[in-house]
């Protein structure tokens, strides 16, 4: 993520977070745009910094993981653009946490939104 990414402002009054984002050939499909996969895992990953702006003691403790992630993909996004990643915590509490964003091309044009609601344990479930 630290070659690709950059963060360009986060605002606790705002719980939000804003990154630049480098498409590299790695991320891209054959038609040498960002793939689908790869801009989910960014979304998983960068999503869920967000949390670190409304963060209280104890809070990111926790174990986050994933209840869902829903991405729409609007335009594509070409190799070698740099993108523009748009996060924003809608609401969390004790033990959830419903945050949303979007990332889009340098012109501002949404090219792909996505809402990931996370679930914040204490400690890892037993199997």
């Amino acid at each position: 993520m630290r070659e690709c990414c950059t963060l360009i402002s986060a605002r606790a009054e705002a719980a939000s977070v804003v990154y630049e984002v480098l498409i590299r050939p790695l991320q891209c499909n054959v038609g040498a745009v960002l793939h689908g996969g790869a801009v989910t895992t960014l979304s998983d990953h960068l999503t869920s910094t967000t949390l670190f702006t409304i963060s209280n003691p104890g809070l990111l403790n926790r174990r986050m993981v994933s209840r869902t992630l829903t991405m729409t993909y609007l335009r594509p996004v070409p190799m070698g653009t740099k993108a523009i990643l748009e996060v924003e915590v809608v609401a969390a509490g004790r033990s959830l946490a419903h945050v949303r964003g979007v990332i889009k091309s340098p012109d501002g044009e949404p090219c792909v939104t996505r809402i990931h609601d996370l679930t914040l344990r204490e400690s890892t479930p037993k199997l």
